[in-house]
């Protein structure tokens, strides 16, 4: 008798778990599908998606422990735990311990295909949002005249900008001005833009320092060095481009410019330009629509030699100073540097996308616009 009530409550445990089982499935079906439908999309981006990454990164950055870090240092541990015990079960064939198997199996298989439902909603769904805001097309014809009348306006602009800037002739660099004065810069300029790109609005966390963790180690050999964690709203960067103090550890600084170019691509990832190509061009109109001559300085650079490089590549330009190796079409990003390689190839994978030539679309369609305006 107690063995028939004790098949019934095991029998009614494997119902439910079956119930929770069909309900996630469900979910990360409809999500999936949703994710075809661009007005939805948009909604979700702007309504769910940026309200909730606001309130992560409101909690999360005044922490100095990096929670995404540790949220997937915590799974990979229990992802071993459970190899571990599959292993253990060829010697181990007590009853006990084949119900804690069985218990903790049926655990990953829930765990699983919750973290499928959350990444559809932080970052599947808002990728496919429509492609910055509307405000910009991928098809600009993009010719050597545009380019060299670009290469030449770019060119000028700089030797303006460093009319206001400190140089050190020795080292022959622009000395970057203090963290406090270019996080304040920036944020600016991307408050001033958020109005043509509404997505811009809300929190600008500062970006957390590596700590040299094992995981970390594993990121940094894929690749990975600088990345966002929508989930807890926050930003990490590799200690190349920022530099903690003894008195804030996780405190952002720039030091040169690839920090500047580094900070504000990851900046348009964590407010929803999951595109390689979108976080590209957000980072470069973050930094040459800003006020401050430096932050303008590092974006009209590395754009110059962007345009530069092209230049050569169609014998409009035969006295670069870049090396032909400088630039990757296929792989790498012209703001952020062979670094970021890893992002480049998974958004090749992903979606196909030329991110080179439509970086260099949308550049040139931005200078068009301003030549006709001014």
């Amino acid at each position: 008798m107690n063995s028939e009530k004790k098949k019934r409550r095991i029998s009614k445990g494997n119902i439910i778990y079956i119930i929770v089982l069909f309900l996630l499935l469900a979910f990360c079906t409809v999500t999936y599908l949703s994710a075809g439908n661009t007005a939805f999309c948009d909604w979700w981006k702007m309504n769910v998606f940026t309200p909730y990454t606001d309130l992560a990164s409101g909690i999360a950055s005044g922490s100095k422990t990096s929670w995404g870090l540790m949220i997937a240092f915590v799974l990979l541990l229990y992802l071993l735990g459970m190899i571990v015990t599959l292993f253990l079960s060829v010697f181990l064939r007590t009853d006990s311990f084949k119900r804690f198997r069985n218990r903790n199996f049926k655990c990953i298989l829930v765990i699983f295909l919750s973290i499928i439902l959350l990444y559809e909603a932080m970052w599947y769904i808002p990728r496919n949002a429509t492609f910055l805001n509307g405000s910009y097309t991928q098809s600009t014809p993009v010719t050597g005249e545009n380019l060299l009348q670009l290469y030449q306006y770019l060119d000028r602009e700089i030797s303006d900008c460093e009319q206001h800037l400190s140089i050190d002739y020795v080292a022959e660099k622009v000395v970057p001005p203090g963290h406090e004065e270019n996080i304040s810069a920036i944020r600016s300029s991307a408050k001033k833009l958020s109005t043509e790109f509404p997505y811009l609005k809300g929190e600008y966390p500062d970006a957390k320092i590596h700590s040299g963790s094992l995981l970390e180690m594993l990121l940094y050999s894929q690749g990975i060095y600088s990345f966002t964690l929508p989930l807890t709203g926050e930003m990490y960067m590799y200690t190349d481009y920022v530099d903690g103090s003894a008195d804030a550890e996780f405190a952002f600084r720039i030091l040169e410019e690839s920090g500047v170019k580094i900070y504000t691509h990851e900046l348009a990832h964590h407010k929803g330009y999951f595109r390689e190509s979108e976080a590209e061009f957000i980072s470069y109109k973050i930094c040459t629509e800003s006020d401050d001559p430096y932050i303008r300085y590092c974006g009209l650079k590395q754009a110059c030699a962007l345009v530069g490089y092209e230049l050569k590549q169609r014998d409009y330009l035969f006295d670069y100073y870049y090396s032909d190796d400088f630039f990757d079409r296929s792989l790498t990003g012209p703001m952020n540097g062979h670094e970021e390689e890893f992002g480049w190839k998974m958004e090749k994978k992903i979606s196909g996308d030329k991110i080179y030539d439509d970086v260099l679309s949308l550049i040139v369609e931005d200078y068009l616009r301003n030549k006709k305006d001014a």
